[in-house]
């Protein structure tokens, strides 16, 4: 018992550093970077596939990315308690993730850059980069390292299936054109744990975890349901149910 209190202790003195550490460098970040809360939701995919406006990111916000451990407790948020039904995104969380999502939705070239693919365009990681944690980044880039080894030889080939053939945001190869409905599984003040389901569907696809770091809500992990992948955060039972 005292092992447990004192190592959630530990947990929730990081937690408050991080978020001053991460309020410090807000401060200093170069005005012509607008923040995640500039970032449009964007219309459904249409058939030039336009992206929306993506905001720019601090260079001292990414580098404290890189620098910042895994939070690999999922659990230690606080449950929600009574489930509510799954709704459109309404909580500042949720609102963060479904903008991500169909961000992800209408821009290819943000698919090839959570698997880290040679051929994207790079000047577009600084668009990209500060939505995800770095330990996220690197979860999706070692399993498309592993199946390009495994089905490709190491080497992508044209006309061949080489690494994921499907969005490891959405886990799916597809999207959604009547958008999509979140639930809040659990909330502290420093991480969340959503689960995200298409209208039509009345399981749960995929479920989230962000942690807020300063003012801005960024994503740590990925587990697609109900037995998919998961990248940087294992998949916890009460975020399975229906």
């Amino acid at each position: 018992m005292f092992h447990k209190r004192a190592t959630s202790s530990l947990c929730n003195l990081f937690q408050v550093l991080a978020a001053r550490m991460i309020t410090l460098l807000s401060s200093m970040e170069n005005s012509g970077y607008p923040t995640l809360s500039n970032l449009g939701s964007g219309p459904g995919r249409d058939t030039d596939r336009q992206s929306p406006a993506t905001p720019f990111v601090g260079a001292g916000i990414s580098l404290l990315f890189a620098l910042l451990p895994l939070h690999s407790d999922a659990a230690e948020c606080r449950a929600m308690g009574t489930a509510a039904p799954y709704h459109a995104a309404s909580s500042q969380a949720e609102r963060v993730l479904d903008r991500l999502i169909k961000l992800d939705d209408v821009d290819d070239n943000m698919f090839l850059f959570e698997v880290k693919r040679p051929d994207r365009e790079l000047r577009k990681d600084v668009i990209y980069r500060g939505l995800f944690t770095h330990s996220l980044e690197q979860a999706w880039a070692a399993r498309e390292a592993e199946l390009l080894r495994k089905d490709c030889d190491g080497k992508y080939q044209d006309g061949e299936i080489c690494g994921m053939n499907f969005s490891p945001l959405t886990c799916a190869q597809d999207y959604s054109e009547e958008g999509y409905l979140y639930r809040t599984e659990c909330l502290d003040e420093t991480s969340a744990t959503i689960t995200m389901r298409w209208p039509w569907i009345d399981r749960p696809v995929a479920a989230y975890r962000l942690l807020k770091q300063g003012k801005r809500w960024v994503l740590d992990g990925v587990a697609c349901l109900p037995d998919g992948p998961a990248f940087n955060t294992p998949v916890p039972a009460e975020t399975a149910r229906q």
